[in-house]
């Protein structure tokens, strides 16, 4: 067998082209019927009232409490900032992931380790090591972090509500 000549971000642009004109062409209206059953399967694991109650909890945190107050504007406002949360955070997921990388390899090249070591040891080293960094100082980022969680909770909330 023949092994195929197109790279893995070829075989991804092609899926996603797939889906794209699928969508397009209203192949996936079924797709989303059939799956229909198994989603309701899942709520009953996982009620809607329990999920709402958690991002209820996340979004009520004193700082974020403060925020969509004025009634008129509030759910446009939210509709506005959940779009570009959902647009823009796999983008800057991405980026993030490609100056890890990035940076990585820079600090892996630049480690005075023999070169019998491969490049891939060596980040994947300074990978670990990062990640044990991060931990180690979770009380500086952590409550920023919680802090969007609960902006991002809020903003579903108000968004989706039907007032």
């Amino acid at each position: 067998m023949a092994r195929s000549t197109w790279s893995i971000s070829q075989w991804v642009l092609l899926i996603l082209a797939a889906v794209v004109v699928g969508s397009y062409f209203g192949v996936l209206g079924p797709v989303g019927d059939a799956l229909e059953p198994q989603l309701k399967a899942i709520e009953k694991h996982i009620p809607q009232a329990t999920l709402r109650s958690q991002l209820e909890r996340l979004g009520n945190q004193p700082k974020v409490r403060a925020r969509f107050t004025e009634s008129e504007t509030a759910r446009a406002e939210a509709a506005v900032i959940l779009g570009l949360f959902v647009f823009l955070t796999p983008i800057a997921a991405g980026m993030a992931i490609v100056v890890l990388v990035f940076v990585l390899t820079a600090v892996a090249h630049t480690l005075p380790l023999p070169e019998t070591i491969p490049i891939k040891l060596r980040m994947l080293a300074l990978l670990f090591v990062l990640a044990i960094a991060t931990y180690a100082v979770r009380e500086q980022w952590a409550p920023t972090a919680e802090y969007y969680a609960g902006l991002v909770a809020k903003t579903y909330l108000v968004a989706t509500s039907g007032k």
